[in-house]
């Protein structure tokens, strides 16, 4: 049961990043998120090399609004 899950959670990404890259052709923002992503992995490796002290926090932030 778990690899259907996984299956599903692994489509679920995928069909989610397609969208970004459909509606970055329309939408500014997604445009501005696919842009900023772009080499991300590299400028981190870049940055961050083995012999700093890093501490790493990751906030993730809902915000939802009200009509």
């Amino acid at each position: 049961m778990n690899s259907l899950f996984l299956f599903a959670y692994d489509l679920a990404i995928q069909f989610y990043a397609g969208a970004i890259r459909v509606a970055a052709f329309f939408n500014p923002k997604a445009k501005l998120w696919l842009s900023g992503r772009k080499n991300l992995l590299q400028q981190i490796k870049q940055t961050v090399t083995p012999n700093n002290n890093l501490i790493w926090i990751h906030c993730a932030f809902f915000f939802a609004k009200r009509i």
